[in-house]
């Protein structure tokens, strides 16, 4: 690209976007800190409550003990079960979930009927009638104060599960901007290495014919002696200036859609963006799926089904762009026609190995330039870890080991 103006909005553009990526996360990242310190906190008061829960069922006891004063307990008994109820209120009033909530006034009630219990034994110690207190108290009080017990815990994990759920998403989305920003930056940095120019169509590094090596026979442009036959001069998928800037922030666009895809029924939608990102008018996805050495169009834009079914399988080891940019794991292009466009092969490229090939025919006099070879390849990288093709008919069952 040798457009100044263009190449300065391209760098203000990424910067903008790393720029914008670097708040969010910081933003989210402010907003995750906040919210752990509050589930430390809730924790805190909640171990710090059921500890008092389980005094009050020591203090109670104090009532029907030997040699004990039960008027003493009574009353430190009705001040810690005023102090557990408004600790239990405001435990309440901070949760965050409508579930642990639910179980904060369950055991604000659960403590209202223990006050129903403790009335009854005093009443009972206050007739001289122990044995009787002494069953309310270890019977009743005892099973009232682990059922509040219980219900606290239960808010507690709620509230942590809201707050695990909340860190998740907090970190997908930070996930979400920075990649986003990074693909953006990463498109526009390839679009500002400029291309060299030719004037025969032939590669610059290595001087031969684009398209070399791929069984493709090209017609003589003349005769000796004689002016050579003119063909309509082929362009580039993406034209300079605005045009090329918008074409660049749409597969951008796609980088970042492809990494929130979560079912293959969103692929084919995908699949006609790359094609009107790469000024292509059709676009097939070949894999192994079947019998093992073919490969099989198992996604495709811009096709009939009936075309596709008169396509058939491609032998793996087969002299054509498909099977080679497979085999070889290269990308293989072809040059413009007279009355067609150009196309190429990106080989679809995983840890595990290739797993298929990316075919794409672009629109009349339109050639596979390095600015369009090198988004299709970003495009088909996102594309290899969406798709995987189905295992082999003849493949051994996992686990098993050739002897």
């Amino acid at each position: 690209m040798r457009n100044q103006t263009v190449r300065v909005l391209l760098v203000a553009i990424a910067v903008a976007a790393l720029a914008a990526a670097g708040y969010q996360a910081w933003s989210l990242d402010q907003q995750a800190r906040a919210d752990r310190a509050s589930i430390t906190e809730f924790e805190t008061r909640v171990r710090g409550l059921s500890q008092s829960l389980a005094e009050i069922g020591a203090t109670q006891r104090g009532y029907v003990a030997e040699g004990q004063n039960s008027e003493r307990w009574q009353t430190q008994l009705t001040q810690m079960m005023a102090d557990a109820v408004s600790k239990l209120t405001d435990l309440r009033t901070a949760a965050g979930t409508p579930e642990a909530q639910g179980a904060l006034e369950a055991a604000i009630e659960t403590m209202a009927s223990f006050g129903k219990a403790d009335q009854k034994a005093r009443n009972y110690v206050s007739s001289g009638q122990g044995l009787s207190a002494s069953d309310v108290i270890f019977a009743d009080g005892h099973d009232l104060l682990n059922k509040a017990i219980a219900s606290v815990e239960e808010a507690r994990l709620h509230e942590t599960a809201r707050h695990e759920a909340a860190a998740a998403t907090a970190r997908r989305t930070q996930m979400f901007y920075v990649g986003g920003a990074l693909g953006l930056t990463l498109v526009i940095l390839i679009a500002l290495v400029p291309t060299p120019k030719t004037q025969d169509g032939r590669d610059p590094m290595t001087g031969a014919e684009s398209g070399s090596g791929l069984g493709l026979s090209h017609p003589s442009s003349g005769v000796a002696g004689k002016e050579a036959t003119r063909t309509p001069a082929a362009t580039s998928a993406w034209p300079a200036g605005q045009d090329r800037a918008n074409n660049l922030a749409a597969a951008a666009d796609i980088c970042a859609s492809l990494a929130r895809v979560q079912s293959t029924r969103e692929l084919p939608a995908l699949l006609e963006r790359v094609a009107g990102a790469l000024d292509a008018t059709g676009v097939i996805i070949w894999m192994p799926n079947g019998p093992p050495g073919l490969l099989h169009p198992v996604l495709a834009h811009g096709y009939a089904s009936a075309t596709l079914a008169r396509m058939g399988a491609i032998g793996s080891d087969a002299d054509n762009a498909t099977a080679t940019a497979y085999r070889t794991r290269t990308v293989q292009t072809m040059p413009a026609e007279p009355l067609s466009g150009g196309a190429l092969v990106v080989p679809l490229v995983t840890a595990e190995g290739c797993t298929g090939a990316m075919a794409i025919e672009l629109k009349k006099n339109v050639e596979p330039t390095d600015a369009v070879r090198a988004v299709a390849t970003i495009l088909a990288a996102q594309l290899a870890t969406l798709i995987t093709p189905a295992p082999s008919a003849n493949a051994p069952p996992a686990g098993s080991h050739s002897s």
